[in-house]
């Protein structure tokens, strides 16, 4: 069988990242290299879990990078590229050591804030659908929606998976009257924090509640400074990087979402399968899970409105909380289990080997 390489700069830990984690401790085999360019937190993640990487570090350079690993890769490698750096040394790699190459595609490009930060985001995801296009043996996107934006005739769609905790226990401040409402993520632009806010501003003016967002990124002090600017500061937690995601869910009478774009989001499977009410944008790949869980395990809202999000949270604390948990986690387990993703992944391996 190929050896599976799969890279991935590691520049930040995320979605994407998490996702890959999944896989990689999913796949019974031996044959895997894990290439990373550098040691930060995806690195560190990947090593608690036992899962060995090599790093190829980026600071010496695209050329150097490429000829390193060029000379590090089996001859029977398959490469799995998570983004468009990846993808470009997979397609040097392949011409060079004639290797058969996958995109894989976690989303949409993420817009900026700078203008020339956003200028060279629409140039670099642009290349990256290019090479993609042209030269990468099979495309892979997490959402059936994700695909038709794509619009690649190569591509076949394995959903995010999850790995699910125990079932969660009863919490104190649900049982204490105190509603929270649960967000976590990187605090960037393209997943709209700035409309959560303002929704508790609204929400706030009709019951008393406490907006907890987990996570870091760059629109933390924008947020901040927002929250001062309508006088709930006091009503809004940034509780920075946590590793007890579980736990706050357990704690939460409901898990928002506001993004402008998303894939599948892993943190919301486990959100439906912690028991809290979930409200999230119609975008991207989050219908097809709801519609593949059932609906009522989510609230769908229009993307941008302010109104219908503090709408749905309203209704959230005066609706009664009908969640069948166990069979939602039924659903999840089997809908978007690693083992499933794994096995499709394995069929692309197989697939591309004998062609």
């Amino acid at each position: 069988m190929a050896t599976i390489v799969h890279i991935t700069s590691g520049d930040l830990w995320g979605g994407a990242e998490a996702q890959l984690l999944l896989q990689l401790e999913e796949l019974k085999v031996q044959n895997l290299e894990v290439i990373l360019f550098n040691k930060l937190e995806t690195y560190m993640r990947y090593s608690e879990a036992g899962i060995n990487c090599q790093v190829f570090e980026e600071s010496h350079g695209f050329i150097n990078l490429f000829s390193e690993i060029k000379k590090f890769l089996p001859t029977d490698s398959m490469i799995f590229a998570h983004g468009y750096k990846e993808l470009a040394l997979a397609v040097l790699l392949k011409f060079s050591l004639n290797l058969k190459i996958v995109a894989v595609f976690h989303g949409l490009r993420e817009p900026q804030r700078n203008f020339i930060a956003n200028l060279k985001s629409q140039l670099y995801f642009t290349i990256y659908k290019l090479l993609a296009k042209l030269f990468a043996n099979k495309v892979i996107c997490v959402s059936d929606a994700l695909k038709n934006s794509l619009g690649f005739n190569n591509s076949i769609v394995i959903r995010n998976c999850v790995k699910l905790p125990a079932l969660p226990v009863a919490n104190t401040k649900k049982k204490l009257g105190t509603p929270i409402i649960f967000m976590a993520g990187r605090l960037v632009t393209i997943k709209r924090y700035d409309l959560a806010i303002k929704a508790i501003k609204e929400v706030l003016k009709k019951t008393g509640v406490e907006l907890q967002i987990a996570g870091d990124g760059i629109e933390r002090s924008q947020l901040e400074q927002l929250c001062k600017e309508l006088k709930i500061e006091n009503h809004v937690k940034f509780l920075g990087f946590r590793k007890d995601i579980a736990e706050l869910l357990s704690q939460s009478s409901v898990f928002l979402i506001c993004s402008d774009s998303e894939g599948i989001p892993t943190i919301l499977l486990e959100a439906m399968a912690s028991g809290a009410k979930c409200i999230a944008t119609r975008v991207g790949g989050i219908p097809e899970v709801v519609n593949s869980i059932g609906i009522g395990c989510c609230q769908l809202v229009s993307a941008g409105s302010v109104k219908e999000i503090s709408d749905a949270i309203c209704a959230a604390f005066t609706e009664e909380n009908s969640i069948d948990i166990v069979q939602i986690r039924k659903s999840i387990e089997t809908d978007f289990s690693p083992k499933r993703a794994v096995g499709e992944l394995m069929k692309i391996v197989d697939e591309l080997a004998v062609n």
